[in-house]
């Protein structure tokens, strides 16, 4: 009886079970399978279980499960804030492109969940993101330039993936009030962004664990704010440009295992609140300017890591 009821009335009768456990029946038969996925099916069933399934209680990975025509009518109903899968779920799949209708969304956070694929492009429409965590999965392919879209981004962690090709220009132009940018422990190559020095908010930058090549740009020097400097683990040749010195907040600066050429600058002296460097071959001379650690500037320096070994300095 039902198979044959018009379609109207057996969506309305489907709408009447809860939309965590409705699109089981999707299975019953074809006709049955396509009003289930209809977009004005979604809409009516989750509209009717609005309290259920509103912002507060949004269950993420439901939603990244659901069929496309489910993201989309939740999205249309619901001005989520927050988007958190808790870390270590391991639910696998992939990121959907459906949640860049989440328009008024602040923070997308999925760390550690075995998601693979490519981060959407579309996900640049998420204007009002300030927080974007996809750190320790597996995604693959190149990172989006749509990012640079994110105009309010503070943080961005796409840390530990199988992320491939260059860093976007356009996020350091684009996202300029970036305060941690973590890229550590993928695939990017080519060099690091002259436009890097755009990102006057940083307080950290991890680069480290690439195949990064190229002189460390002397825009470095547009970082004042800057405390932790990661780009251990790279290609990265030339000289340090003079200019670090200017990088007076500095704590940690750490560019081992490089293709370094000269001498460490004397302008490093400057790097006044600096605690850690790591130079263990780094390339750079192991000739140190003279003076280095007992110029007044950088006796907060704690650790000194150095060709073949590590010096430690106490606190005066």
């Amino acid at each position: 009886m039902l198979l044959r009821a018009p379609s109207e009335i057996v969506q309305r009768i489907f709408s009447l079970i809860r939309p965590d456990v409705v699109l089981m029946h999707r299975r019953l038969c074809t006709r049955i399978n396509a009003l289930l996925l209809d977009f004005h099916f979604a809409l009516m069933n989750l509209a009717r279980f609005q309290q259920l399934f509103s912002n507060e209680r949004c269950n993420p990975i439901l939603f990244m499960r659901w069929p496309l025509n489910f993201q989309l009518a939740f999205a249309r109903l619901n001005d989520l804030v927050r988007f958190q899968i808790s870390v270590g779920m391991t639910i696998g799949g992939t990121i959907p492109a459906a949640l860049c209708h989440l328009s008024m969304l602040k923070r997308l956070e999925i760390s550690q969940n075995g998601i693979s694929g490519i981060i959407p492009p579309e996900l640049g429409c998420l204007t009002n993101l300030v927080s974007l965590d996809l750190s320790e999965n597996s995604l693959s392919g190149h990172i989006p330039a749509e990012l640079g879209k994110m105009s309010m981004l503070r943080e961005l962690l796409l840390y530990s993936n199988g992320l491939t090709g260059i860093i976007p220009h356009e996020i350091c132009t684009g996202c300029i009030h970036l305060r941690t940018f973590d890229l550590r422990s993928n695939f990017l190559v080519g060099k690091i962004p002259r436009e890097i020095g755009s990102l006057k908010q940083l307080r950290l930058l991890s680069l480290s664990h690439n195949a990064l090549s190229g002189p460390v740009p002397a825009e470095v020097q547009e970082l004042k704010h800057l405390k932790e400097l990661y780009l251990q683990q790279n290609k990265l040749s030339g000289p340090l440009p003079t200019q670090m010195g200017s990088l007076t907040r500095l704590e940690i600066f750490r560019i081992g295992c490089n293709q370094l050429e000269g001498l460490l600058p004397s302008e490093i002296r400057e790097c006044r609140s600096l605690v850690v460097l790591d130079l263990i071959q780094s390339g750079l001379a192991r000739v140190m300017p003279e003076g280095f650690v007992v110029e007044s500037r950088i006796r907060n320096l704690m650790q000194l890591y150095v060709q073949h070994g590590a010096g430690t300095f106490a606190e005066e």
